[in-house]
C-alpha cells in the first residue's frame, strides 16, 4: 500500500466520522422528543429520553452511535481492521463523556445553563467521533470486554428507565430549567 492510498483511506473514513456526527446529532436530537411524540410508548422509551435525567440523555447519544457504528462496520471492516473495537470504545467513551461534562461543569459553576448543557451533547458526539476515527486505524485485538460492557450498558439502559435507582445520574437535575 502506498501513501496515496494510505491518505485516501484517511480521507474516507474522515468522512465516515463527518457523517456520524451528523447522524448521531440528528438522532439524538429526535430521540429526545420521540417519547412524548409517541405518546409515551414503552418500547421507544427504551431508546429515547423518557425524562430530563442525565442517565436518559446518555440513551441519546449511545444508541444513534451504535447504529452508526454497525453500519461504518459493514461498509469499512475490510479496510479498517479495528473499526468494530474501536467503533465500541468510541461509543463507551462518548456516552460516558456526558455525565463528566455535565457533573464536571456543574461542580465547578454551582450551577446549570441550558446552552451549556445541550452544547454538551454536540460536543461528547464529537469526542466520540474523533475517537472513532483514533481507534479505527489500531489492529483488531480481543474485544471480548468491550462487547461485555456494550451490552451490560444496552442491558442496563433498558432496566434502569423502568426502574431508576436513587442517584444523582438518574435524577431530573434540571428539568425545569433547561427550556426543551
Amino acid at each position: 500500500m502506498d501513501r496515496g492510498d494510505i491518505v485516501y483511506q484517511d480521507k474516507k473514513l474522515l468522512w465516515y466520522s463527518i457523517i456520524g456526527f451528523i447522524f448521531v446529532s440528528i438522532a439524538g436530537v429526535l430521540l429526545h422528543f420521540a417519547y412524548d411524540w409517541t405518546g409515551n410508548n414503552p418500547f421507544v422509551g427504551l431508546f429515547a429520553a423518557v425524562n430530563e435525567s442525565t442517565w436518559e440523555h446518555m440513551k441519546l447519544l449511545f444508541f444513534p452511535m451504535l447504529v452508526f457504528q454497525a453500519f461504518q462496520c459493514l461498509k469499512l471492516k475490510d479496510t479498517y481492521p479495528g473499526i468494530f473495537c474501536g467503533g465500541l470504545y468510541a461509543t463507551i467513551i462518548s456516552t460516558f463523556s456526558i455525565p463528566v461534562l455535565f457533573y464536571g461543569y456543574q461542580a465547578i459553576l454551582g450551577e446549570t445553563n441550558a446552552v451549556v448543557n445541550i452544547s454538551i451533547f454536540f460536543i461528547s458526539v464529537l469526542i466520540g467521533m474523533i475517537w472513532n476515527y483514533l481507534l479505527a486505524t489500531r489492529a483488531e485485538g480481543n474485544c471480548r470486554f468491550i462487547i461485555f460492557l456494550t451490552i451490560l450498558l444496552i442491558m442496563g439502559f433498558f432496566f434502569f428507565t423502568s426502574h431508576p435507582p436513587k442517584g444523582i445520574l438518574f435524577q431530573e437535575p434540571y428539568a425545569n430549567t433547561c427550556g426543551i
